[in-house]
Parts: C-alpha cells; sequence; structure tokens
C-alpha cells in the first residue's frame, strides 16, 4: 500500500507542475501579446505624426454647428475632432449630442488614408450627409453637412 501511496503522491505532484507551467506559459503568451500590440500602436502613431508634419497643416478637423435641435449645443460652436471620433448621446462618446434623436452610439467620423468619412452606427433614426441618408462609410469634404439624429453639423476640415 504504501507503494501506491508514493505513486499517487508524485503523480499528484507532476500534475500541479503541469498545471503551474501551463498557467506560466498562457501568463507568457499574454505578455507577448502585449508587446506586440503597444510595439503596433507606436509606429501608427509615428506615422500619423509624420504624415501631419508632411501634410503641412494639422490633423485638426472641426465639427461646426448649423442646427443643435434640442440638443444643449450652442448655434455656431466649432467641436474639434480627432482622426477617430465616436458621436452619440452616451457619455462613452468622444462627441455626446444629448438629443433624444440621436442614438447611444450614433456614428463615427474617421480620417485615413483617403481624407475623412463618416459611418453610420445603425442608429435608430439615421445619419445623412447633405440630407442623404447613408448605408456605408460615406466620403465627407469640408463644406459638408453631416445630420446625426435632428442635429445638423458642418464639416471642416
Amino acid at each position: 500500500m504504501p507503494e501506491t501511496e508514493s505513486a499517487f503522491f508524485a503523480f499528484e505532484w507532476v500534475m500541479l507542475a503541469l498545471r503551474i507551467a501551463f498557467i506560466g506559459l498562457i501568463y507568457l503568451f499574454l505578455y507577448r501579446i502585449a508587446q506586440v500590440a503597444l510595439r503596433e500602436l507606436v509606429v501608427i502613431g509615428r506615422i500619423e505624426a509624420a504624415q501631419s508634419q508632411k501634410s503641412g497643416r494639422s490633423a485638426q478637423a472641426a465639427l461646426i454647428v448649423r442646427s443643435p435641435a434640442n440638443a444643449s449645443l450652442d448655434r455656431e460652436a466649432r467641436i474639434p475632432i480627432s482622426s477617430y471620433t465616436t458621436v452619440g448621446r452616451s457619455p462613452d462618446n468622444t462627441l455626446m449630442i444629448d438629443d433624444s434623436f440621436t442614438s447611444s452610439a450614433h456614428a463615427e467620423v474617421v480620417r485615413d488614408t483617403d481624407g475623412w468619412s463618416v459611418r453610420d452606427l445603425s442608429s435608430t433614426n439615421g445619419t445623412y450627409v447633405n440630407d442623404q441618408q447613408i448605408f456605408a462609410p460615406t466620403a465627407i469634404e469640408s463644406g459638408d453637412l453631416v445630420r446625426f439624429g435632428n442635429v445638423v453639423l458642418e464639416f471642416r476640415d
């Protein structure tokens, strides 16, 4: 019987060591993923900064409030936007519009290599560019009117 018990305890120790090694490998894997992600973010940041300097202008575009509807936005207010801006009623958005016709996550305004575009995020009342409802990412240029719910904003680059 003592041989069986010692073999059982040896087996338990081996299993414990294997479990600890497996957990260690998982943590190592996650650490390597974080390293790669951080490295890529740094590279993307450097590329965007270089492109911004090369173009000779800042990437600081803005939305001008043309019709605030029932939102607490001031008419003619200039709202600076970044290269990725989310728009909606939720406070989690980059640009919060507190209008009842604006969805919580309404749309996003994005700058990429082709210029600026706006994309509806399956909002209830739709997103419009120059009074045309959009269903796919749509390019926008300076002077275009973008409507989120009932709020009308003019894009300026």
